[in-house]
């Protein structure tokens, strides 16, 4: 109701900081100290609602968003800062640092730590083998046989990317499962 009547007299809404309607103010445009609607637009609802949970619980968010970056850039799962390996993966694609260059957290806690990493690497590599088993069933008329071995040998060159990235996730785990 109130909508509709505001609408009739010509006036604009102006969201809360909160993006709640209960915050919304109605002003006529050209008041003294409004500006045109267009110059302040509303955002999308995903931006909206991301903002709302970072307003509730900005411990919890910028903690996700934190450790999801960690994890992303190959970081200490502890300070976040810390790169896991010591160089690119051309200059050695398992060349890890005994420890965190920046707070001292050992990576390897114990003899044959990784094996876990090799089970994270088979679950992560599972998805893409099947998705070009199916993009090369729909190119060819090959048998299952043929499919995966093509699949296996397109996806060879990502090997060594996925056994990086699956000891990082294994660390990430470990860490937040298991802290000290």
């Amino acid at each position: 109701m109130a909508y509709s009547i505001a609408n009739r007299a010509g006036m604009q809404p102006e969201y809360g900081r909160d993006c709640s309607r209960r915050q919304t103010r109605w002003r006529r445009p050209g008041a003294p100290g409004t500006e045109s609607p267009a110059a302040f637009p509303r955002p999308p609802a995903a931006e909206r609602c991301s903002q709302l949970l970072f307003r509730l619980y900005p411990e919890k968010v910028s903690a996700a968003t934190s450790a999801l970056g960690a994890l992303l850039s190959y970081s200490c799962p502890r300070c976040r800062r810390g790169p896991i390996f010591r160089g690119s993966l051309l200059q050695g694609w398992l060349a890890m640092h005994q420890r965190c260059p920046v707070c001292g957290l050992e990576y390897e806690r114990e003899e044959g730590y990784f094996v876990g990493a090799m089970i994270v690497s088979y679950v992560l590599s599972i998805p893409p083998v099947l998705a070009l088993m199916s993009v090369f069933w729909m190119l060819t008329n090959w048998s299952l046989q043929r499919l995966l071995v093509a699949a296996f040998l397109a996806y060879l060159p990502f090997v060594p990317e996925m056994v990086r990235f699956s000891r990082v996730v294994w660390i990430h785990m470990d860490r937040a499962f298991d802290p000290e």
